[in-house]
């Protein structure tokens, strides 16, 4: 029997074991954490958490593949948002989903982006959604449309959510067909939070304004996007509104809230110095734009051509402007330049009156204009057309 001789070293050197074999001057270490230990593995319960994780990533994409109709690229990345174990929950969802009309397009639509809806409870989650969207209207070709395409729909809750928001368009719309078709129309912003924190609130402060159900009715119609507006802007903007003077009671009014909702204040600020330069008080230029709102919309440099040839070549005053301001919508080169270009001409020979308006021959149409203006003068300005047309200068015109 080898016989050890063991030696306990001093503390200054290691505090470890170690033995010599008889005959040999070499220490051997035995080290309590020996290789044999180490080979083992480590953390037995994360490798089989990790290969359990693989195999249910697998079953996953496999079946986001297989049953739900996904790419395989859609596959891999649905599947980092969802884990499945088995079948059984996903395969009762779609049952339900196909029941109701769900094609093969619409779930793989609603799946890809919400892949989550596989593991909602289809009897306490889905189908009470489902069944109320039927309750209200919509068809078995109208559900899978809202919902494919507004998937947020399915994770909304129904009493807090979806029907507070149907309470409130049934408020808004008279006709219940009408407030199925805007809910298909408007799924997105159906499903979205800013129903609760915007829309709910516009439509308050416009009827404590005094704007009638036809109005509003109107608004959520043809600027669903503007009812959808942040709060706090849609105040202000119906306040300025209020300023102007318009009456809430007319159509004009929501017309005007929804452009100045449209228009960044810096660039209303802007168009008010602009018009400020050209003659027009802040008073005169919001009478205008009561009037005619796109007079804001229109740049700088067209806004100062307009009123030089007008106010400073034609001795217009800026006020003629300002109660016809639809006038500035008119092309400088097509329309503006031509006619009183003819008009100048007609009134220096003194063929017409010098006191005409602006709207007389600026705003009708064409051919209106080349019997009143021109071709009724042809006798007495033979070059009138030329200059109609943009061939001769006007001054030559007059000297023949």
């Amino acid at each position: 029997m080898l016989n050890l001789h063991i030696a306990r070293l001093s503390p200054s050197s290691t505090s470890c074991w170690k033995t010599t074999l008889p005959h040999q001057n070499t220490f051997l270490s035995f080290n309590f954490f020996s290789s044999s230990r180490l080979s083992e593995p480590k953390f037995p319960k994360i490798q089989q958490q990790r290969e359990e994780q693989e195999k249910n990533d697998s079953f996953t994409v496999s079946y986001l593949r297989n049953s739900c109709g996904l790419s395989p690229k859609l596959a891999i990345e649905a599947s980092k948002r969802v884990r499945l174990r088995d079948t059984t929950n996903p395969d009762s969802v779609l049952n339900l989903l196909r029941n109701y009309g769900f094609s093969k397009t619409h779930i793989s639509k609603l799946v890809g982006r919400r892949p989550r809806v596989l593991l909602a409870n289809p009897e306490t989650t889905l189908l009470p959604k489902l069944a109320f969207f039927r309750s209200i209207g919509l068809s078995s070709i109208d559900i899978p449309e809202l919902i494919s395409d507004a998937p947020k729909l399915a994770e909304c809750s129904l009493k807090k959510a979806l029907i507070p928001r149907y309470e409130v368009l049934r408020s808004v719309f008279v006709d219940d067909g009408e407030i199925v078709l805007k809910i298909i129309k408007y799924s997105k912003n159906f499903s979205n939070a800013s129903y609760d924190r915007n829309l709910l609130p516009n439509i308050e402060v416009l009827r404590q304004a005094g704007v009638p159900q036809s109005s509003i009715s109107f608004l959520v119609t043809n600027y669903s996007q503007i009812a959808f507006t942040k709060h706090k802007k849609f105040l202000e903007c119906v306040n300025s509104a209020e300023e102007m003077g318009l009456d809430p009671s007319r159509i004009t009014f929501i017309e005007m809230v929804q452009y100045l909702i449209r228009m960044k204040k810096s660039n209303y600020e802007a168009k008010l110095r602009v018009y400020e330069r050209c003659g027009w008080s802040k008073d005169v230029t919001i009478l205008a734009f009561k009037r005619f709102r796109t007079c804001m919309s229109y740049s700088e440099e067209k806004i100062t051509k307009m009123f030089k040839i007008l106010v400073d070549e034609m001795g217009w005053s800026s006020e003629d402007i300002a109660i016809s301001p639809m006038i500035l919508s008119y092309s400088l080169k097509k329309r503006i330049i031509p006619r009183c270009s003819v008009v100048k001409i007609l009134r220096l020979k003194g063929l017409v009156k010098k006191e005409l308006s602006l709207t007389s021959f600026i705003t009708i149409d064409e051919k209106k204009f080349l019997d009143r203006y021109v071709i009724r003068f042809l006798e007495d300005v033979p070059q009138l057309m030329e200059i109609y047309n943009g061939q001769i200068d006007p001054l030559c015109g007059m000297q023949s």
